[in-house]
């Protein structure tokens, strides 16, 4: 009678131990997952930022554009960590984040310059006779 009662308490025990082995693979591998998701949520939020960044900028543009020279208006931009560069060129305004480049393009002249520091600016955006200017403010 003693062997039988040592026997199914040891069986107990390793059931027990398995279990609990099983619940720590179980939860290194949730918490692996659950960090990948919060890094890959985090560069995606940097895109979106920098893409309503433009967005937001080009509008700008066409509105002081559509209201004529001499017309300005003030926008508030978001510039995240990693932007390598930035450009005004043509009619096109660009970023380039982390070998991504952002573009948006319009229908008339642009000039100025886009900051390309982290942070959140003020963007001074204007229309002169020959394009639509920006400037950080």
């Amino acid at each position: 009678m003693g062997f039988l009662m040592k026997k199914c308490f040891n069986e107990k025990g390793q059931i027990a131990t398995e279990y609990v082995i099983s619940m720590g693979v179980l939860l290194a591998v949730v918490a692996v997952i659950t960090s990948y998701s919060f890094l890959t949520y985090a560069e995606t939020m940097k895109m979106q930022n920098l893409s309503t960044s433009l967005e937001a900028l080009g509008n700008a543009a066409k509105y002081v554009h559509a209201a004529g020279s001499g017309n300005s208006m003030l926008t508030k931009i978001k510039i995240p960590e990693g932007v390598i560069s930035s450009s005004i060129l043509g009619n096109k305004l660009s970023i380039t984040w982390k070998g991504s480049d952002f573009t948006y393009a319009l229908d008339f002249n642009l000039s100025g310059s886009l900051p390309i520091a982290e942070g959140i600016y003020t963007m001074r955006v204007y229309a002169n006779d020959a394009s639509v200017a920006f400037q950080a403010i």
